[in-house]
Formats: structure tokens, C-alpha cells, sequence
């Protein structure tokens, strides 16, 4: 519906579909994190901050609580938390707070090399944004690959 600009319809949509993701919360499935993350590029492209913002919380507190029950296998985890903290540091500089949006996606960085110890495919484009923060704010790091 957003693609149809039926701005109506998809607002309707949109917020069932928070109302029930929210009920899902209960339950401790690294299923409703994957669902969690991926809402969080159509909330940012939507410019849909203050959701957005909630939803990257929720999917924090969901990792934890996955985290502490070992649902997930570690690879999961890895990946969740890589995820988080490239949204978080795409919250942030949507935001214009961008020496903490540089923080978390330094952080997202640092956690993929550690987990996969080299550059991997999945996070390219998190690869991307911390060279052209680094460039926006007109610092020359450049990234060692």
C-alpha cells in the first residue's frame, strides 16, 4: 500500500502489524527479533524515527532476553547484535547525532571482524556507511580491509 500511495491502507496495516508483532513480544522467539530487525529499514526509510527508535529498544531487549536463554545458537546472536548496532547507528544519524551514529556502526564493525574475522558479504552496506560518515564529517579514516 505505501507503494500504491495509499497512505490510508498502509497506515492501517502498519499498525496491525505493530499490535501484533507487540503480542509476540511475549514470547521468547528469535523469530519476532528477525521480524524486529527487519521493520527497521522500512521505518527508517519511511522517516519514522520515534517507531523506529522503540522498535531497535525491543529488539535489544528480545537479544537479551534470547541471550540469557540461550534460544539461539551463537551465530544468531552474532548476527542480531551486528544488525542492532548498524540500526542503532542509523537511528542516530538520521538524527544528526553522528559521532554516536560513528560509535554504533563502529561497533557493528568491530563485532563482524570478530565474529567472521574478515569483511563479510552480509554487512556491505554497513561497510559503506562508516566510509561515508567517516567522509561527511570529514575525517580521513579510511577502513583496512
Amino acid at each position: 500500500y505505501f507503494k500504491l500511495g495509499n497512505s490510508n491502507k498502509f497506515d492501517e496495516y502498519y499498525n496491525k502489524a505493530i499490535k501484533i508483532l507487540e503480542k509476540c513480544d511475549k514470547i521468547r522467539s528469535s523469530q519476532v527479533l528477525k521480524v524486529r530487525i527487519k521493520l527497521a529499514p522500512l521505518q527508517y526509510n519511511l522517516c519514522l524515527y520515534d517507531d523506529f527508535a522503540h522498535n531497535i529498544k525491543e529488539a535489544e531487549k528480545k537479544l537479551e532476553s534470547i541471550k540469557q536463554h540461550e534460544e539461539a545458537n551463537h551465530q544468531e546472536i552474532a548476527e542480531n547484535a551486528i544488525s542492532i548496532n548498524y540500526w542503532k547507528g542509523s537511528l542516530n544519524f538520521a538524527l544528526e547525532k553522528y559521532e554516536e551514529a560513528f560509535g554504533f556502526y563502529n561497533n557493528a564493525l568491530n563485532m563482524s571482524l570478530k565474529h567472521y574475522g574478515k569483511h563479510h558479504p552480509k554487512f556491505q552496506s554497513f561497510y559503506s556507511n562508516i566510509y561515508w560518515l567517516n567522509y561527511m564529517a570529514g575525517k580521513n579514516t579510511i577502513l583496512k580491509i
